[in-house]
């Protein structure tokens, strides 16, 4: 039975005036599903939807909820939310994930999605969609989840994920958080105007590329108040371009196995260290960097293009597109410092 519905929506899950929670179908019009419990319901309108489809059906959730437990999403499934989405104090696991151990075509938007509840004990993510093709989160807000041991919580992760798209989104992170939108092993994903807000504390990178994979897209996004703005880690042939990174320690920081990327047009404003950062063992090879612009905060140490020879290997920084004014009087450092091994080289 095929129940897509001349209302843009299956189902819609609402809350009644009786304490209870309802799914209503979008084409009967019909209470299909109800309960005490908003996941529940949620989850049974998933369950409702046309069985064996190669097409994507959407269900929409109104409302305020808190204290919510995870929600499983399956394959070639809209959710929209109206209203705000907050899981419960120690969920202990990430809020927001994908069904099944492979699923494809998954579109989630609109609304608040909040996973920073107290008493977390394990790394949580608040949108975790994994071994997942074809999935686009967009136009909505994510609080990034965490653990209050450690830093490890994160606001979106797409874990070895194919043909994604994050766009749109207002991320702000929390104490104890960490990246706000993270791709792991996944490849061919774009990460396109997104605004990130990092100030509100934890080790945040605000958007990091990481875990192997690669041919990503990260594209006209402001990223604020970080240890790192934009940070590439083992991921590769990646365009960086377009970007604002501002107030943060790092602007775009490349670690080893970030190879064969492309940063382009970028602008750093007031970092507290280095506009980009190329420094650590076994070292980055064979990357461009041109057309960028810095302007550094009034630390004496901040340095506009850091690389070493015993590390960085193979890259071409096209100084004479990369404008890094230089303000001595206001204590500003706008320098490059490198010490360039054999095949790398600066024009």
């Amino acid at each position: 039975m095929s129940i897509k519905s001349d209302l843009g929506y299956s189902y819609l899950v609402y809350s009644g005036s009786d304490s209870n929670y309802y799914a209503k179908n979008g084409t009967t019009g019909k209470m299909d599903y109800s309960g005490s419990n908003p996941v529940t319901v949620l989850s049974s309108s998933f369950v409702g939807l046309t069985s064996g489809r190669t097409w994507k059906e959407k269900v929409v959730i109104k409302g305020y909820y808190t204290g919510m437990d995870q929600i499983q999403i399956p394959s070639y499934t809209i959710l929209e939310i109206l209203g705000s989405l907050v899981a419960k104090p120690a969920l202990n696991k990430d809020f927001i994930i994908n069904k099944n151990a492979t699923d494809t075509d998954i579109e989630i938007y609109g609304g608040t999605i909040n996973g920073s509840g107290s008493g977390q004990t394990v790394d949580m993510n608040t949108i975790h969609i994994s071994n997942t093709t074809n999935v686009f989160i967009h136009d909505m807000t994510v609080y990034a989840g965490h653990r209050e041991t450690t830093t490890m919580g994160e606001g979106i992760r797409l874990y070895n994920c194919n043909f994604g798209i994050i766009k749109g989104i207002y991320g702000i992170s929390i104490t104890g958080g960490y990246d706000l939108i993270k791709l792991w092993g996944s490849s061919n994903c774009s990460v396109v105007g997104n605004v990130i807000n990092g100030s509100g504390g934890g080790t945040s990178r605000t958007i990091q590329l990481a875990g192997g994979g690669g041919s990503h897209t990260v594209v006209g996004n402001t990223v604020s108040g970080s240890e790192g703005g934009i940070k590439i880690h083992n991921s590769y042939q990646n365009t960086v371009s377009g970007n604002v990174c501002y107030a943060v320690g790092r602007g775009l920081w490349l670690l080893e196995g970030a190879d064969y990327n492309v940063l382009n047009g970028n602008v750093i404003w007031n970092a507290s260290g280095y506009g980009i950062d190329l420094l650590t063992s076994p070292g980055v090879k064979y990357c461009i960097f041109g057309n960028n612009l810095f302007k550094l905060s009034t630390a004496t140490t901040a340095i506009g293009i850091r690389m070493s020879k015993l590390t960085s290997k193979y890259n071409i920084c096209a100084v004479d597109t990369n404008y890094i004014p230089l303000y001595s009087t206001l204590k500003w450092n706008g320098k490059i410092y490198t010490d360039l091994d054999t095949g790398s080289r600066i024009r």
